[in-house]
């Protein structure tokens, strides 16, 4: 069995499936209908059922669904197919070399890994004693940019759904919360005129560089606030910054782009007024603050049966009860609205995630499959 799944983590390595909303690309080696083709393939070889849900008119997802005996309920299984960029990577990112108990190549980490994990404990317990609730697996497009994988399947359910596991690299730590994540754009104005009298005129970088002081005292000034048990503060980022359109014109418009992590339970909206309200009074003058999108943060409470369920199923293995969170946002942000309790769970550490060497560890591998197996018995 590990050895299968080290082979299958190697198989979708081995695909190229950048996610290509960057380049606007999906000749090889981006996009993800490749591996979407593999995948299904490999569930009709189990004979399992497998279907693609269209996203967008080059991008999909795939889903299958096993029937259990209470129709009502459905637990899912999720992970994604799309990997980062390639740049910098040392050898051949999709030549899936098993070196020191360890597969390398991009996505190995983040998230092949916890794919191949998933495939195979889903065909297993499908496979086996007939399921108390539905069983559904998902494999998500877009969770590197944009999530519009996970999103477009939130928002047209094809089954009810009572609980749902997303495969991340956590280190086999089990997750109950992540930050969400808005992305703003921040625009201030001026009047342009010749560069050689700027009197004349109004610099908008100039009115930017006022602005970028302002938001980061403001950044700092959230660490004074009560910090969440175990997410901490939310924190703002600049994270862009553009402006002018040559050397002799005063510029009359600067845009800097903004990342906020945000917290559990706090509003995107009612922060971003709280941070234009603080620019426009210091700065006393006209800027933009736009919201291009939001990734809602996720909690589960630690005492839901299914965290338990998890933690039992878990701790003989790991050698520990505690649940954890993380910083990063997941395709779990893309279920909130539904109300239902969401889990972070998978091999590999995020800090071998992106790199240019990434890899997961073979052990790691073994022991997610072995928790999952454990937890899908119980159900």
């Amino acid at each position: 069995m590990v050895q299968e799944l080290i082979q299958l983590t190697q198989q979708l390595i081995a695909i190229a499936s950048i996610n290509p909303q960057a380049t606007g690309q999906t000749n090889t080696p981006y996009g993800e209908s490749r591996i979407t083709t593999f995948i299904i393939d490999w569930l009709a070889a189990q004979d399992l059922n497998a279907q693609l849900q269209p996203v967008t008119s080059d991008r999909a997802n795939v889903l299958s669904v096993a029937q259990g005996t209470d129709a009502t309920k459905t637990l899912l299984l999720c992970s994604h197919t799309d990997t980062v960029e390639t740049t910098g990577y040392q050898g051949d990112p999709f030549d899936p070399e098993l070196r020191n108990d360890r597969v390398h190549g991009r996505g190995a980490c983040d998230d092949k890994g916890s794919l191949a994990t998933m495939m195979i404990a889903y065909r297993n317990r499908v496979k086996q004693s007939p399921l108390p609730v539905n069983l559904a697996f998902l494999a998500t497009c877009d969770e590197e940019y944009g999530m519009t994988g996970s999103r477009y399947f939130a928002k047209n359910l094809p089954i009810p759904l009572t609980a749902a596991i997303f495969g991340e690299p956590t280190g086999l730590q089990i997750i109950t919360a992540h930050k969400g994540a808005m992305r703003l754009r921040l625009t201030t104005h001026g009047k342009a005129v010749h560069s050689s009298m700027p009197h004349l005129g109004q610099n908008a970088i100039t009115t930017m560089a006022k602005a970028v002081q302002i938001v980061e005292t403001f950044a700092a000034d959230r660490a004074s606030l009560p910090p969440h048990p175990k997410l901490g503060h939310d924190t703002l980022a600049l994270t862009t910054i553009n402006g002018g359109d040559q050397p002799n014109i005063i510029p009359d418009v600067c845009q800097a782009q903004i990342d906020w992590r945000f917290l559990p339970h706090q509003s995107p909206q009612q922060s971003r007024d709280q941070l234009a309200a603080t620019l426009a009074e210091q700065l006393n003058c006209h800027i933009d603050l736009d919201i291009l999108d939001i990734f809602n943060a996720m909690e589960t409470d630690e005492n839901h049966p299914i965290v338990k369920k998890f933690t039992n199923a878990a701790s003989p293995i790991t050698h520990t009860p505690k649940t954890g969170a993380v910083l990063y946002a997941t395709d779990a942000s893309s279920f909130t609205h539904l109300n239902i309790p969401t889990l972070i769970f998978g091999p590999g550490h995020i800090t071998e995630a992106h790199t240019t060497s990434e890899y997961v560890q073979t052990n790691q591998l073994e022991n997610a499959l072995k928790i999952y197996t454990a937890f899908l018995n119980k159900l």
